[in-house]
């Protein structure tokens, strides 16, 4: 429930082990603690690092999903949904804790997701 907070920890994780094989989900869930902090172009940044990393990784696509509707880009909203048919995977698994415990951030991801499919 402290995005700001989880933004700081997350980007001491990624400072700590920049190699680590893992960092594309750590990359991601930066996104999404700086997209509720309302800090959307930071977001972005953070979400294409992800993409660079793993580009066919559904949650990434999301992200940057959330990320354009946040900025008023619709169009790439919908361009990045429409990729996710060939993602990898395409659920991200890692924010259902996130999104099961705070109701407020569950809202607003799902207005974001709803809005980049409009």
């Amino acid at each position: 429930g402290e995005a700001e907070r989880a933004i700081a920890s997350l980007r001491h994780g990624l400072n700590l082990n920049p190699n680590d094989p893992q960092n594309v989900a750590w990359h991601i869930l930066l996104a999404y603690a700086q997209l509720l902090a309302d800090q959307s172009k930071e977001a972005l940044e953070s979400a294409n690092t992800a993409l660079a990393l793993r580009p066919h990784f559904g949650p990434t696509l999301e992200a940057l999903a959330c990320c354009a509707v946040a900025l008023g880009r619709p169009d790439d909203a919908g361009q990045w949904l429409s990729r996710m048919k060939e993602a990898d995977d395409p659920e991200s698994h890692f924010l259902a804790p996130m999104r099961a415990n705070q109701p407020d951030y569950d809202k607003r991801i799902t207005r974001w997701l709803q809005n980049a499919r409009a």
